[in-house]
């Protein structure tokens, strides 16, 4: 699979999801509409699917860890996975800022070999491997944060429409990754060709 190809299946994944989040139809007893965690479960599988994928075009999620009890413990330490990454803004990855979680979690903490599972202070960031990086890379990350906040939102006596706000920002981001042009680039280059031919409206 190429990421094009990755891309298109995402947009047409989260498009199916967006067309079955209906607003509340009624009160508590008469309400037929999917209920919220049925979608958050829903968009969890989605995500952790097209996390699995973006791994083939270098794209990981990476744990830092703070906050850690133990007295030798050195700040953001890296947990293992399969980006092989041993320090923080470690200069082959593109860092992206796209935390996707942050907080405590009861977890063992990279620091110490073998450590217990302990609640400390975690951060999961999207980042992407400098080689190769593109345009298309950094869309789909953006993508998948959104597709994460649309999870954050799809909380019991959330509003719905936040959910799909945040599907719907994730499909724009991959529109104009998927396309050869973004729609502001074609504008501008419309706009120009127009202004070229001194006419108001350019042949179509």
């Amino acid at each position: 699979m190429k990421l094009l190809d990755h891309l298109i299946e995402m947009r047409q994944d989260i498009i199916k999801v967006i067309g079955t989040v209906a607003d509340s139809n009624g009160g508590l007893w008469w309400d037929d509409t999917r209920p919220n965690s049925t979608t958050r479960s829903i968009l969890q599988d989605l995500t952790d699917r097209h996390l699995a994928t973006s791994e083939k075009f270098g794209i990981y999620v990476v744990t830092r860890h703070s906050g850690c009890q133990n007295a030798a413990h050195t700040d953001y330490a890296i947990g293992l996975g399969k980006h092989g990454i041993k320090k923080w803004q470690d200069n082959n990855y593109i860092w992206t800022d796209e935390q996707i979680f942050q907080g405590d979690r009861l977890a063992p903490c990279p620091c110490t070999v073998g450590a217990k599972a302990s609640k400390h202070h975690v951060i999961d960031e999207l980042v992407i491997r400098k080689h190769g990086a593109t345009k298309r890379h950094k869309a789909l990350v953006n993508a998948l944060g959104d597709v994460f906040q649309a999870v954050h939102n799809a909380g019991d006596n959330k509003p719905r429409s936040a959910i799909r706000e945040w599907l719907l920002k994730a499909v724009l981001q991959l529109n104009d990754a998927i396309t050869p042009q973004t729609v502001d680039e074609y504008i501008a280059t419309r706009n120009t060709l127009r202004e070229q031919a001194g006419s108001e409206s350019p042949a179509s």
